[in-house]
Parts: structure tokens; C-alpha cells; sequence
């Protein structure tokens, strides 16, 4: 078993020292393998680190020292049929998070743990090429259009058991990158000024502080209840944007100082475990996210004199105000359900769940294309008692969604995922 273990563990550095961060358009919460494999939410159930950010509460149950590494695996792809130009898909491309940390049992009834991981990955990246033609040339040019919103999470966390309940608190730290990218129309083109489109670009991070809590209830042997809050987080980004625009057209710099604010909302959740034999389990979960609640757009506030007189619209290649790039979302929430079949060392699992997109109508485009999605996963875990393994794959399948907005982002958007989890713990 060790053998393999230490096989498992290289060929896990080297495809994370290898691979490309793109992936999915996703706003939700990043889990590991055996949670992913029985709904991605497993909110009355016990997953080691991935509980210090679904249910900190099922710390309290784990009552040895260990250490885990988690590699999770996005692949996806976003589809917009437009009603004028036809058919766009973005890049399919992977995207690799990792996570790990310890687990330490303090005293007979608690437990701390410490741990780093890929909280949020949401990350859309399209090809976009443009053809603007007047009676006298035309000029053809390539954009990068995409959309990347990281947040890496430190977590500190405390569980405590008194009987039938536990109870968990964790200090939740962010680290938030923003970049995004989108081709701008130069309105002065006509007047043979410049070119017919110029790139915008904005690299901006921040770093911020949440929590949650979480309760189970031990209701007999067979079966347990589990509910969790997670605070809503607010990051003041500052960075830098960059177009030359600005430059090429009113003599501004092309470069600039930028800042904003993103806020991610309160999650609430519950769910169930349920044992039907010595050898079958079920859950049962329920997760609902108040985006609605959160600011109706990213508000570009530029230190440079020059950017900020610019009079930005919206921008008929992409729909999109450079400037304030809307938001709009409405609460969502998750719903699944999963089951393990679990023998001596080997266990088999399967899941289900429905995932509402924050979109509203008015905030779908390129930059923000998330359609409702169906997810369905299969995965297999082993133990020895001093190495674990978790395994996990799941698919997720886009409810296509049509949308009336101005033409550059009228259509039907669609999604497609892939998702590939593993996780290492070994107990000491």
C-alpha cells in the first residue's frame, strides 16, 4: 500500500507542475473527491478537510491526527448560440486546484485543523476574432476575452462534541485574484483614427476575511442531521488596467491604476445522512446562495485622471461596459442527493445534484455565461487504517437557456463540465 501511495503522490506533483489554469464558469464552492462524488455538497457527512468549508462541525467526529493533499480537476466548456454571428465556445481547457493541511485532535472532545484551499475557481476564456470592413479596407484582429475569478482560502477551524452534538467555527481567510480581458470598439475608426477595436485588460487582487459555522445532530446510530452558515465576504481589489485606447485615441497613458469591490454572498445549507443497512448510506442536501443580495456590478474607479473621463458604453462587440461590468445575479440554490456502498476497505459512490445559476436574464454575456447545470458522479474510496484514498468523476450537463439582451449576447447559452477529484490522507 505504501508503493502505491508514493506512486499516487509523484504523479500528483507532476500534473499539477504541468497543467494550464482555465476551466469552468462557476461560482460555487470547490469540493473534494468523496464529497464530489455523493453531490458535491454531503453537508451532514464526514470528509476530513472539506468540512473546514462545508460543515466545520464534522471535525469533531475524526479522532486521529492526519494529514491531507486534495487535487481537483475542472474541465469545462461554455457554448453561446448568438442570434447574429452564430455559434461561439470557449476554450476547454483544465484547471487544477490544490489543497492540503493537518487535522489534530486537541483534547477529547475537539479538534483543530489548519488547512489551505481552493475556496471559489470561477475561470471562462473564449476565442474572439473581429472583421470590421468600410467601402475602402477591412481589418481583421484577434482579442483574448476572459474571465478569471480565484480565491485561494486559509482556514483555521475548531469542532467540539458534547454527546449527540458538534458544534464548529472556522476563520476563513481570502486571497482574491481578478483578471479579466475584452476587446473595446475605438467609435473613432470611421475617422481613420487607430484601429476598429483595441484590448482591455485588468490584473486586480485583494485580500479579505470570512466564517462559518456548523452544527450535526446525532439523531440515533442510523441517522444524522447537518446544517451550515457561511458568511458573505467583501474584497476591496486594486490593480492595474491596461488598453491602448486610451493612448492611441486621446493621447491618455495606457495604463492605469484600478480598484473596485467584490462581495460574495451569505450560503446557507442542510442536509442529511441517513444509514439504511450495515453496508448502504444516503444524503440528503439542500444549499441556498443569496446572490441577489450583492452588488449589481463591478464599478471601475481608475486613479488616472484621463480613464476616469472617459465616457465607457455599452460595447456592441461583447454587450459589456468596460467600465461597470454588470452583475445582476439572483439567489440560486443546490440540490442532491448520493449513496455509499461500504465494505471492510473499499467503498463505491454515487450522486446527484441541481445547481441553479446566479444569472438573471439581464447578466448573462461572455464574461458571465452560467447556465443551470445537472451533475451526476461516481467515485471509490480505500482505506488500510493508516492511508486513505478517495476517487472521484463527475459530469455536469447545461440546461440550454435562451436569452433576449442586445444582440452582441442574445442567443442560447449551454455548459458543459468534467471533473476529476482525488484526495490523500495519511493518519498517524
Amino acid at each position: 500500500m505504501k508503493k502505491i501511495f508514493t506512486l499516487i503522490l509523484s504523479f500528483l506533483f507532476l500534473g499539477i507542475n504541468t497543467s494550464i489554469v482555465a476551466g469552468d464558469a462557476t461560482l460555487r464552492s470547490i469540493s473534494r473527491a468523496r464529497t464530489s462524488s455523493l453531490d458535491g455538497l454531503y453537508i451532514a457527512g464526514i470528509d476530513g478537510l472539506n468540512n473546514s468549508f462545508s460543515n466545520v462541525a464534522g471535525l469533531a467526529y475524526l479522532n486521529s491526527k492526519s494529514i491531507e493533499l486534495a487535487l481537483m480537476d475542472l474541465i469545462g466548456q461554455s457554448e453561446l448560440d448568438n442570434h447574429v454571428n452564430g455559434l461561439y465556445r470557449s476554450f476547454q481547457e483544465d484547471n487544477v486546484a490544490l489543497s492540503a493541511g493537518i487535522i489534530f485532535p486537541f483534547a477529547e472532545n475537539m479538534v483543530l485543523s489548519l488547512s489551505y484551499q481552493r475556496a471559489y475557481d470561477y475561470n471562462v476564456n473564449w476565442p474572439f476574432a473581429v472583421l470590421t470592413s468600410t467601402d475602402s479596407s477591412s481589418v481583421l484582429q484577434t482579442f483574448d476575452l476572459y474571465n478569471n475569478i480565484n480565491i485561494d482560502a486559509i482556514l483555521t477551524s475548531v469542532a467540539l462534541k458534547f454527546g449527540s452534538f458538534s458544534i464548529g467555527a472556522a476563520l476563513d481567510i481570502f486571497n482574491l485574484k481578478y483578471k479579466s480581458a475584452l476587446p473595446v470598439t475605438n467609435s473613432e475608426w470611421g475617422d481613420t483614427l487607430g484601429l476598429p477595436a483595441y484590448q482591455m485588460e485588468y490584473n486586480m487582487d485583494a485580500w479579505s476575511f470570512g466564517f462559518n459555522v456548523g452544527l450535526m445532530y446525532d439523531i440515533n446510530e442510523d441517522l444524522r442531521l447537518g446544517a451550515f452558515v457561511r458568511s458573505s465576504f467583501s474584497a476591496d481589489l486594486e490593480g492595474e488596467a491596461k488598453s491602448d485606447l486610451l493612448s492611441r485615441i486621446d493621447s491618455v497613458s495606457a495604463q492605469s491604476g484600478v480598484s473596485t469591490t467584490f462581495e460574495y454572498p451569505w450560503v446557507f445549507g442542510a442536509g442529511l445522512l441517513y444509514k439504511i443497512s450495515p453496508v448502504w448510506i444516503i444524503n440528503l442536501d439542500f444549499q441556498y446562495s443569496l446572490f441577489g443580495s450583492g452588488s449589481e456590478s463591478l464599478q471601475m474607479n481608475f486613479s488616472d485622471p484621463g480613464w476616469n473621463a472617459k465616457d465607457f458604453q455599452i460595447d456592441q462587440l461583447t454587450g459589456i461596459d468596460p467600465s461597470n461590468i454588470l452583475f445582476a445575479f439572483e439567489n440560486s440554490f443546490d440540490a442532491g442527493a448520493g449513496i455509499e456502498y461500504s465494505l471492510t476497505d473499499w467503498s463505491f459512490r454515487g450522486g446527484y445534484r441541481f445547481s441553479q445559476s446566479q444569472n438573471s436574464t439581464a447578466s448573462y454575456n461572455f464574461l458571465f455565461p452560467t447556465v443551470d447545470q445537472h451533475w451526476i458522479s461516481l467515485g471509490l474510496g480505500y482505506n488500510d487504517t493508516e492511508y486513505f484514498i478517495d476517487l472521484s468523476a463527475a459530469y455536469a450537463f447545461g440546461k440550454d437557456t435562451e436569452v433576449v439582451s442586445v444582440p452582441a449576447i442574445s442567443g442560447k447559452y449551454d455548459s458543459e463540465t468534467v471533473n476529476v477529484s482525488m484526495t490523500l490522507k495519511y493518519v498517524f
